[in-house]
């Protein structure tokens, strides 16, 4: 069975095979397009306002047919989930922490300051 995905302004037939993964499928069509499959996300395009995406949990067979049309869209680099949730709570921390040691470095410098100032003069 062939399916017509399209990106942009380019159209192209895709072939699935019996029992083909959604996974597989997903990284076949962002290959046929010279794309990164982790990039690229695919629309099943409807006459509905509802967007619906092929999801890689899902069988292929449970998502398209045969006269289904694809939209490949393109969602731009993505980072990990664990990378946000480090550099969330890196960056407080490590304004606190400069704030602290500033703090810190203020005070001994007043108290040098105070300290001197009764036992010289």
């Amino acid at each position: 069975m062939q399916i017509e995905v399209s990106f942009k302004n380019d159209k192209k037939k895709v072939e699935i095979v019996d029992q083909m993964q959604s996974s597989e499928f997903m990284a076949n069509v962002a290959k046929a397009f010279k794309q990164k499959p982790s990039r690229t996300r695919i629309q099943v395009e409807s006459s509905d306002a509802k967007k619906i995406y092929l999801t890689p949990a899902k069988p292929l067979s449970a998502q398209v047919s045969e006269n289904t049309r694809l939209v490949l869209k393109y969602v731009g680099p993505q980072i990990n989930y664990r990378t946000v949730f480090i550099l969330e709570y890196l960056g407080p921390i490590t304004v606190m922490g400069g704030g602290i040691a500033f703090s810190c470095l203020l005070c001994e410098q007043l108290y040098i300051k105070i300290f001197c100032h009764f036992q010289c003069g």
